[in-house]
């Protein structure tokens, strides 16, 4: 798969920054995004963002998606209630690559707290998931 993915990409509040990061990578490289929220660092508790990036999904609009909470395991638990969904938890560019090659996955999830400020290790997984 190349630059004609189309990427769906949404965060709790806690991972909002690592959003905003990941959507400014996203876009340097060509590929095209939708932006699911949240929108702000204000504190919600509610997994809107992961319903968003799913229906993205769900309606063709959107090939892949990326989710981000404070550990990934929400928002991939949100994610799989859907049908023809396979989201996977991924802290490493091992598991990015093995969850696309083996597993068919269709959602990264990231934790925000897990990835910390390893801003080069998100894009590093990313790319990972990416390029299968």
């Amino acid at each position: 798969m190349g630059k004609e993915l189309n990427i769906a990409v949404g965060s709790k509040h806690v991972g909002y920054e690592l959003k905003l990061v990941i959507i400014d990578y996203l876009k340097s490289k060509g590929y095209n995004v939708t932006d699911c929220g949240c929108f702000s660092k204000e504190p919600s508790d509610n997994p809107e963002y992961a319903h968003a990036v799913v229906k993205e999904i769900l309606s063709e609009r959107s090939t892949v998606g990326i989710v981000i909470c404070s550990s990934g395991n929400g928002a991939a638990r949100v994610s799989n209630g859907y049908d023809g969904v396979r989201a996977v938890v991924c802290d490493s560019e091992e598991k990015a690559s093995t969850a696309r090659k083996q597993d068919d996955a269709n959602v990264l999830s990231l934790g925000a707290k897990t990835i910390g400020d390893d801003m080069d290790l998100a894009k590093l997984i990313v790319d990972k998931f990416l390029s299968i």
